[in-house]
This record gives C-alpha cells, sequence and structure tokens, in this order.
C-alpha cells in the first residue's frame, strides 16, 4: 500500500538550505521556538520553495514580533489551560523514547496542542477548541498555497485525513492524546519507508542522529536543530527523573 504523502513535499527544493541557528550553547525554548517562528515566516514569503534565512536580523525580528503579541493558550492532557512553555506528551502508554522524541519535534512546531499555524498574525485565530476533528483553518498563505497546519506537531488537513485512511477507526478525533499517537505512527511509518528500519529501536540505540536525517524534511525544524541528541536526552530525562 502506497504511504501517504508527508507533510512537506519532499520533491521541493530545500537542498541550498542557509539559516541562522541559535547558537550550541543557546538551547533555551525561547531561542528554538524562535528559530522555528523564523522558518514558518521564510517559508511564507518563499513560498516553501527555497529556504533563505541568511541574517540575524530575521530572527531578531521574528523575536521581536514575538515580544508584542498575546501567547496563545497551551491545554495540557485535562484541556486546563497551561501557560509553561514545555509541555509534555499526554499519551501515557508510548514508550520512553516516543515521548521524548515527539518533545524533541515539537520543540519547533508548536506551543501545544491547540495552536493554529501563524499563530493569529495573518488574520486566523491563533488557538482552536474543538478538539474532536482537525480544525482546517487556513492560517497563513504561501506561495505554494495555504497552509492548515494544526496542534502540537502541525499536522496538515491533507496530512490528517491521509492518516484516518490508513488507519480506520484510530484517528477519530484531534485530542491531545490522539496528536501524540498519531504522529508516532507517521514518524515511525515515514522512518522505515526511508530506511528500512524501525524508529523504536534506532532511538533505543542513541541513533537519534538517524531518525533526524530520514525526517528532517517532514518537521524541517527538527532537522535544523543544532543540538538534536542534547534536546532528545533533555526530554527524556523529564520522564525518567
Amino acid at each position: 500500500m502506497e504511504l501517504y504523502k508527508p507533510i512537506i513535499n519532499e520533491d521541493r527544493a530545500f537542498t541550498n538550505v542557509t539559516v541562522q541557528e541559535p547558537s550550541k550553547t543557546d538551547t533555551s525554548s525561547d531561542a528554538i521556538y524562535m528559530l522555528g517562528q523564523s522558518i514558518a515566516k521564510a517559508l511564507s514569503q518563499f513560498g516553501g520553495e527555497r529556504l533563505a534565512v541568511e541574517s540575524p536580523e530575521v530572527v531578531q525580528q521574528a523575536q521581536a514580533e514575538a515580544a508584542t503579541t498575546p501567547q496563545p493558550a497551551q491545554i495540557n492532557d485535562t484541556g486546563r489551560v497551561n501557560d509553561g512553555r514545555v509541555q509534555t506528551v499526554t499519551d501515557t502508554a508510548l514508550p520512553l523514547e516516543a515521548k521524548a522524541f515527539l518533545d524533541t519535534i515539537s520543540r519547533y512546531e508548536s506551543r501545544g496542542y491547540n495552536i493554529i499555524v501563524g499563530e493569529g498574525r495573518y488574520g486566523a485565530p491563533a488557538t482552536f477548541s474543538d478538539f474532536t476533528k482537525h480544525p482546517n483553518v487556513i492560517g497563513m498563505r504561501t506561495v505554494a498555497g495555504p497552509s492548515t497546519a494544526a496542534g502540537r506537531y502541525q499536522f496538515v488537513y491533507k496530512t490528517w485525513k491521509a492518516l484516518q485512511q490508513q488507519y480506520p477507526g484510530q484517528f477519530t478525533d484531534f485530542t491531545p492524546v490522539t496528536q501524540d499517537r498519531a504522529a508516532w505512527r507517521y514518524a515511525q511509518d515515514v522512518f522505515k519507508q526511508r530506511t528500512g528500519q524501525d524508529l523504536l529501536s534506532t532511538l533505543r540505540e542513541g541513533r537519534v542522529d538517524i531518525a533526524k536525517n530520514a525526517l528532517k524534511n517532514i518537521w524541517i525544524g527538527f532537522g535544523l536543530d543544532p543540538n538534536v541528541m542534547g534536546t532528545y536526552n533533555q526530554a527524556f530525562k523529564r520522564y525518567t527523573s
């Protein structure tokens, strides 16, 4: 059976990527998240065809915008508002390695499970409150077309529908737990297709670098993390300490 298409089409040209990365010593949540925001802004300008953020000014502008923009509320596993920047996986049944991996991805992708791409900067709502389904809201438009990315892992509606068709009855809502399970399932499937290996076994062997290389154009910020192993280890410790 043919695997559903990735969130980011791997035929797009991301070979000439020049992004101003945070230093290896600056791995705070703010620094990491701001890099993700500068990436999103670049994508909106260049339509995802060429990512060319060549100067620190781009990141500084994104930081300035974030400082003056009301931050969207996050939710925890019970649906209550959580103001903390770091948010952990809600699906307690996932393996520890899967939880740490999903935290590593989400560090770039989104502040929470209720986030709409663009976070309200382009006229669309910053968040959604109906978790019975993917919101399918156009949060921002690019040269390549509108984006409906939403949730902790920024699933676009087309990919979400493909997952539902691939696994009937498994992803019937868009709750935090379902988002976690879907993101882990999706990552495993794409990793298996591209490498022939099992993602969980690879993570247990400590080869986060292999996962990064295989999935870096699915979640672009994940691929740009200058210290992905450190990010993963830090996330892992949250579940074992």
